[in-house]
């Protein structure tokens, strides 16, 4: 898996923003209830995965098996075997519980890569725990529609959410994100100076994409065409 890199963390922020602005109301603090609802035990939650929406993409659920409501963690932690860290939440947020009641599922979007890359890493399996602190349940590559191996390079997880779709549409939002072009308009300068000195902007998108946050980049005379950020 990939860090994020400084570029990353200042255009993260800012999608951060457009994302989480409709939800912080509900998902920045916990009521009360939920605070003082008792963690569930993993005996009684019931996890599933199954291929997702789209390319690298996984659905998980999780159900309340037991009698009583409690509470897990509304980041679902994903790890990938034979790799260090798990899936980062999306919109960026902290843990704090989320509320089952008996008989109740939440439901969360993972992606391992995005679609077409060919960075990172291939895995025979993922597992999926509805808390930090639970064992969690592997499933292999082919049971989330990933036959081939499942491909990791900066995989990101929604928290837990109501319903199936909800899930899925707050994934397709931050790829809605990801895909936003960046227009960087730059001064004219001439060929002669082009070739004797060093061009600094040019230079910093050289430095960005040596660094895997830039993946293509034209540089005009005049003018930087279009580039992908790539959270």
């Amino acid at each position: 898996m990939r860090l994020r890199t400084a570029l990353t963390a200042a255009v993260t922020a800012a999608a951060a923003a457009a994302l989480t602005a409709p939800a912080a109301s509900a998902t920045t603090a916990a009521p009360a209830a939920a605070r003082a609802t008792a963690p569930c035990q993993e005996k009684d939650l019931r996890i599933s995965a199954g291929p997702g929406a789209g390319q690298n993409t996984a659905r998980i659920s999780v159900v309340n098996k037991g009698g009583r409501a409690c509470a897990v963690d509304r980041i679902p932690t994903i790890t990938f075997r034979g790799l260090d860290g798990s899936a980062q939440p999306v919109p960026p947020a902290t843990s704090g519980p989320y509320v089952l009641s008996p008989g109740e599922h939440g439901y969360a979007a993972v992606r391992t890569a995005a679609p077409g890359t060919a960075e990172g890493h291939v895995v025979r399996s993922l597992s999926v725990a509805a808390d930090p602190a639970h064992y969690g349940v592997t499933f292999g590559a082919a049971a989330v529609g990933m036959a081939d191996g499942i491909r990791v390079w900066e995989p990101v997880t929604t928290l837990w959410h109501a319903s199936r779709g909800a899930a899925d549409r707050a994934l397709a939002a931050v790829r809605a994100v990801r895909r936003r072009m960046v227009f960087l308009p730059l001064k004219p300068v001439s060929t002669s100076l082009r070739q004797s000195e060093p061009f600094a902007g040019r230079a910093a998108i050289n430095q960005a994409y040596r660094s895997g946050n830039v993946s293509s980049a034209d540089n005009r005379p005049g003018f930087l065409e279009i580039f992908r950020i790539c959270l």
